[in-house]
């Protein structure tokens, strides 16, 4: 169904370009701006606590200085996790944009490469 779409989009605009922002906006945590929007002088002085509860309750939390944003941290876990989310999305999308061009290999041909190279060894 979304390769199908894909061919009803804008064409001022690239499918492969518009499916990376999807996947893009499935993929990030969710900023609650209540809640996680600190200044800087806020974090100097709550460090400890703020890094413990991104440790263990996750989510993400916006630093702000002189009113601007300046920095978004979230703990090393969630970093992880969003860094395999956003190479196995882009995997996905450059097997969708090959597809859309045609660019296309039989299981079977996939399976005969894999046996001559296997044989030889």
């Amino acid at each position: 169904m979304l390769v199908s779409s894909l061919n009803h989009w804008d064409e001022k605009g690239s499918r492969l370009e518009s499916l990376m922002k999807i996947m893009y906006n499935i993929c990030m945590p969710t900023l609650d701006i209540a809640n996680n929007v600190i200044p800087i002088s806020e974090f100097r002085s709550n460090a400890s606590p703020i890094l413990k509860r991104l440790r263990e309750e996750g989510g993400i939390v916006l630093v702000t200085h002189n009113g601007y944003s300046a920095a978004v941290m979230m703990g090393v876990e969630e970093y992880q996790k969003m860094e395999l989310q956003l190479r196995e999305y882009k995997a996905m999308v450059e097997g969708l944009a090959d597809a859309l061009k045609g660019k296309m290999v039989s299981n079977e041909a996939v399976l005969k490469k894999l046996n001559r190279e296997g044989n030889a060894d």
